[in-house]
């Protein structure tokens, strides 16, 4: 599969810019980690909800997203932090 472009629903992208830059970090990595294998280990998909959940590097939260392997995109559409 090739390399995804990784685009932001507008709740997720709020939740980013509130993070810390540490936590920013954290999310970066497994974005990008995401970007070349969305379904890959550690991460997990909600046939409820249609949705795939990653855990971020450090483990501090997840990351819940959806893709298309027909489509070029990944769109985080939630982060969730303690």
């Amino acid at each position: 599969m090739a390399r995804l472009v990784v685009q932001w629903a507008e709740v997720a992208l709020d939740q980013y810019l509130a993070l810390d830059q540490r936590r920013r970090v954290s999310v970066d990595a497994c974005l990008q980690t995401l970007a070349e294998v969305p379904d890959g280990p550690g991460s997990w998909y909600d046939l409820s909800s249609d949705t795939w959940t990653a855990a971020d590097p450090d483990a501090a939260g997840v990351v819940v997203y959806t893709f298309r392997a027909d489509r070029p995109k990944l769109v985080v559409l939630r982060l969730i932090y303690l």
